[in-house]
């Protein structure tokens, strides 16, 4: 008996040994989704909030420039006039990420939808990278004001 309870001893810890790499390994696997997640909802509420100031807002004709980058300020850090290197929403998003396309149907009428995207986008993770193209995006129609010529 003496005997056996010799050769026994030690299991645990290597039972131990084997367990634990596995759970590291499950643990982190989580935190990696639940990070991904994360990030990826918070550009599918600034691409949500961008689409809706756009849809919502007075289009001036002639003024398309301006009317995409104060869109791209509200995607990029979720207020018009802000700086995106100082605030983004998600670490590492640009303007240049961002897209914003103005449906039109002829060269001096009013718009028709708005649709704001991210280009490209890659969240860098700890184990592999997460690229993004042409996502998430959102299609509103266009309900805001339209000037025809701007004003004097």
């Amino acid at each position: 008996m003496a005997v056996w309870k010799r050769n026994r001893r030690g299991g645990v810890a290597v039972e131990f040994a084997i367990i634990v790499p596995v759970m590291a390994w499950i643990i982190l696997g989580v935190w990696h989704f639940s990070h991904s997640y994360l990030a990826y909802s918070r550009l599918q509420w600034a691409v949500r909030e961008g689409a809706r100031y756009a849809a919502l807002s007075t289009y001036v004709e002639g003024s398309e420039a301006a009317f995409v980058n104060a869109v791209k300020d509200v995607v990029c850090c979720g207020s018009q006039g802000c700086d995106c290197a100082s605030r983004p929403v998600v670490q590492g998003l640009t303007k240049q990420q961002v897209d914003v396309v103005v449906s039109k149907p002829g060269a001096y009428y009013r718009p028709v939808s708005v649709l704001v995207r991210i280009s490209s986008f890659s969240m860098n993770l700890p184990y592999s990278p997460l690229n993004l193209t042409n996502k998430p995006q959102v299609r509103y129609p266009f309900v805001g004001l339209y000037a025809a010529f701007p004003p004097q």
